[in-house]
């Protein structure tokens, strides 16, 4: 095999940090009269009464400290809108996210301490030994290190779980991971409460052509084509279609209802507003 030419993927890198660049100018000048909290979306701000947004701004104080009194960043403030501005980021953005908070890598740490030592002519070990001693003479940095990337990965998760909540509530969540091969929903607590659509009354198990049901919130009857049913817990999932064409996947209401309730607090919180969505059977009315 050839030489790989990756002049092409360093020259992009050079690219998108330099746009990186002048995005974060850009923000900064932004944020200057802006707290944290103006930064966060106007959803978050109205997020009452939750448990995830609780937890992430008692995470963003402890990082805030944690960061602040670290001493990895010399000079550079890390306060919460920062904080704010690098969670935002982390996931979408990389070049930009980490002008804000630097990545810490404790590899590169020991790799820039052994280079020191090879230029001053200190270098007495091989490489491996060498490394084991650096390890040892910056252990203290090292845990700094990691108690950083463990409290901004909890963070990033606390975020993480109100985004899915947002995209649950609008339809965007990329439902893709929790579908089976054969089009069906999977039987995971979370995936029941977000892709079926729930059955409140009789639940007939012998369908073949149509589903007759009663929308509570529109006050109408509505008749579902079936598609096709999967057996799960000795119950049919019918995969339908509306007068629309919107395909739903219609579940016993108890059934989710259960699921639900099974959940974790901030699971629950993800997944909520399923019961929204509930129909009703003919034969229940």
């Amino acid at each position: 095999m050839g030489n790989v030419d990756t002049s092409k993927w360093v020259a992009q890198i050079k690219i998108d940090k330099a746009v990186a660049k002048i995005e974060y100018d850009h923000l900064i000048e932004q944020d200057k009269e802006k707290t944290f909290m103006d930064i966060l979306p106007a959803d978050f701000k109205k997020f009452a009464r939750s448990v995830i947004k609780r937890r992430f701004l008692h995470l963003l104080d402890k990082a805030e400290k944690i960061l602040s009194e670290s001493g990895c960043y010399g000079e550079k403030v890390i306060d919460k809108k920062v904080l704010v501005r690098y969670i935002m980021l982390r996931n979408n953005d990389y070049f930009l996210a980490v002008l804000f908070v630097p990545k810490l890598d404790e590899t590169r740490l020991i790799i820039e301490e052994y280079a020191k030592l090879k230029e001053t002519g200190n270098l007495k070990k091989s490489f491996e030994l060498a490394c084991d001693e650096i390890e040892k003479e910056q252990a203290n940095t090292i845990e700094k290190y990691r108690e950083i990337d463990h409290i901004l990965s909890s963070l990033d998760e606390y975020w993480n779980m109100y985004q899915s909540r947002e995209k649950i509530k609008s339809g965007e969540l990329d439902n893709g991971h929790d579908m089976e091969s054969d089009g069906y929903p999977s039987m995971s607590r979370g995936a029941m409460c977000y892709l079926l659509t729930p059955v409140k009354g009789d639940y007939p198990k012998e369908l073949e052509t149509e589903f007759k049901l009663f929308n509570p919130r529109t006050k109408k009857d509505v008749t579902y084509k079936i598609l096709g049913k999967k057996t799960e817990y000795k119950t049919p999932i019918y995969k339908c279609e509306n007068q629309n064409g919107k395909v739903v996947f219609l579940f016993p209401l108890e059934e989710v209802e259960e699921a639900y309730d099974c959940l974790f607090t901030t699971n629950k919180e993800i997944f909520s507003g399923w019961w929204n969505r509930t129909l009703i059977s003919k034969e229940y009315l």
